[in-house]
C-alpha cells in the first residue's frame, strides 16, 4: 500500500511502473508534492512513458499526449478522490517482450526504475 515499483503483464503488454495506489496512507500529501513539482515531472518524464489511473486495468494515457494541465488534473484526482491511484512508467508490447533477451529486458526494467525513481523521491519529499 506504500508507494512502490511494479512489474507485471497483461495479455497485450508488460508494464514497469512506479505506483501510488488508493490505499497509500499519505496519498493526498503525495499528490500535493507532485503538484508542487509538476514542471519537473512534466519535463523529465520521457514522452514514450505512460500514466495509469487504475492498476487493475490495462489502459494507459501516453505522456506525449498530456498537457501540463491534464497532468495536474491527474494529481488533483489523486488528491481528491478516495479510490484514486496513479501509476507512471513504461509498457512493452507483448511481441517485443518475446523478442527481447533476458539481459535486454533487465536493462530496460532497470532504466525505467531509474527514471521513475524521481517520482518515488518526490513522493517521499526527497530531492
Amino acid at each position: 500500500m506504500l508507494p512502490h515499483f511494479q512489474i507485471g503483464m497483461w495479455n497485450t503488454h508488460l508494464f514497469i511502473w512506479f505506483a501510488v495506489i488508493y490505499e497509500a496512507p499519505q496519498k493526498e500529501l503525495i499528490a500535493e508534492r507532485f503538484s508542487k513539482k509538476i514542471a519537473k515531472i512534466y519535463k523529465d518524464t520521457p514522452k514514450d512513458y505512460v500514466w495509469s489511473v487504475d492498476h487493475t486495468k490495462p489502459e494507459t494515457i501516453a505522456h506525449r499526449h498530456l498537457s501540463k494541465e491534464e497532468l495536474r488534473s491527474l494529481f488533483d484526482r489523486l488528491h481528491n478522490v478516495k479510490k484514486a491511484e496513479l501509476l507512471c512508467g513504461y509498457t512493452i508490447e507483448r511481441e517485443k517482450v518475446i523478442q527481447l533477451g533476458s539481459d535486454q529486458l533487465i536493462q530496460q526494467i532497470e532504466g525505467v526504475f531509474e527514471k521513475v525513481a524521481t517520482l518515488y523521491r518526490i513522493s517521499q519529499n526527497r530531492k
